[in-house]
């Protein structure tokens, strides 16, 4: 049996600027919800990554991580991403048009 390693990409910067970040709040409702999940730093996902079977992304910048992300879920990895920036063609999100 594959054992489910979760991680999620924690960015200590955008957390301490005094707003509220809710991606801090996401080590405790994963664990309400039994599942133990790794925080990984942007300068961690690199290494990080290849240990993991599914990751949780938060906003942001990805455009950086596109290539080794992209590489990772062609591999048989899971992400799950929320208002990620960079990220819109490996999520499948295609823009339309302007309303």
């Amino acid at each position: 049996m594959n054992c489910l390693r979760a991680g999620y990409l924690f960015d200590k910067e955008a957390s301490g600027k005094g707003e509220k970040y809710w991606w801090s709040y996401l080590a405790e409702i994963l664990d309400r919800l039994g599942l133990t999940a790794a925080e990984v730093s942007p300068d961690e996902l690199s290494r990080e990554l290849p240990q993991l079977s599914l990751l949780f992304l938060g906003d942001g910048d990805r455009t950086p991580f596109a290539r080794e992300l992209e590489a990772w879920v062609r591999a048989g990895g899971v992400l799950i991403g929320s208002n990620t920036e960079g990220l819109d063609t490996l999520f499948g999100n295609e823009f339309v048009r302007d309303v």
